[in-house]
This record gives C-alpha cells, sequence and structure tokens, in this order.
C-alpha cells in the first residue's frame, strides 16, 4: 500500500494519499515511509507538533536516517527553536558532509542567528554540492 500512496502523492492527490498512508499505520504503526510521508504532509499543513510525532516515529523505525533528522530539525526552525536547528544540522553534517540541502538549511539557521560568516560558508557549501550533484547527473562539469 506504501507504494500505491507514495503514488498518489507525486499525482498530486494529496487528501487520497494522506488516506492510504494513515491506512498503512493502521495496520502496521512503525511503517517507516507512511510516518515520513504523514510527517511531511503534516509540515506542509504547519502542524509541527503532529510532523515531530510521525517523523519520531519515523526514526524508531530507521534509528538516525539523515532524512528524517533533517525534517526534524526544519521543525525545530519552523518553530523557532534555531539552536536546537543548529545542533541538529551540525551534527548531521558531520555524518553526511554531502548533504547539501542540509548546509543550506543550516545557513538559514546561521542567518537567523545573526552568524553572517557561517551563513555565507554554509550557503557556498550547500552551492556547490548542488552544482556537484547537477553536473554528476547531467554528466557536465560543475562550475
Amino acid at each position: 500500500m506504501g507504494n500505491r500512496a507514495t503514488a498518489l502523492t507525486e499525482k498530486g492527490e494529496i487528501d487520497r494519499a494522506r488516506a492510504a498512508f494513515v491506512q498503512e499505520l493502521a495496520l502496521d504503526p512503525d511503517e517507516f515511509t507512511s510516518n515520513l510521508n504523514l510527517g511531511v504532509l503534516a509540515k506542509q499543513d504547519q502542524d509541527y507538533a503532529g510532523a515531530r510525532r510521525y517523523f519520531e516515529r519515523a526514526l524508531k523505525a530507521r534509528p538516525n536516517d539523515p532524512g528524517v533528522r533533517y525534517q526534524i530539525a526544519n521543525v525545530d526552525l519552523a518553530t523557532g527553536n534555531a539552536d536546537q536547528a543548529r545542533q541538529s544540522l551540525e551534527a548531521l553534517i558531520v555524518e553526511s558532509p554531502d548533504f547539501a540541502e542540509a548546509h543550506a538549511t543550516l545557513a538559514r539557521v546561521y542567518y537567523r542567528l545573526d552568524r553572517r560568516a557561517d551563513g555565507d560558508r554554509e550557503r557556498a557549501l550547500s552551492q556547490k554540492l548542488m552544482d556537484q550533484r547537477d553536473a554528476a547527473q547531467t554528466g557536465a562539469k560543475p562550475r
């Protein structure tokens, strides 16, 4: 069912996808993909408490998953806990140094914390990683 719900999400049928993910969790409350996707949908709806619950369940299923940890840091940032987001993102990029989006979000956190030089450094690193990823996908040389 997770594949069906994911396909519905990709087609933009969010309400039907949400229902399918909820159905999946009724069968297996610890199912990773459904918890992750429901967390993302809750975050998009600005239901940050709900998003955190789903992300924490997903993290229980896959401890230390970088994508889930990134999502939790985004919830922290959205709820005004920039310092917690900073700590989480700094730890995440130590373990996953090529995670371009984590660098970009950390740059936003640094700017919010009035750490402009750190923000500039992270933004540049994020752009470099994204350029490298784009070049690898297209076969072009990075800038």
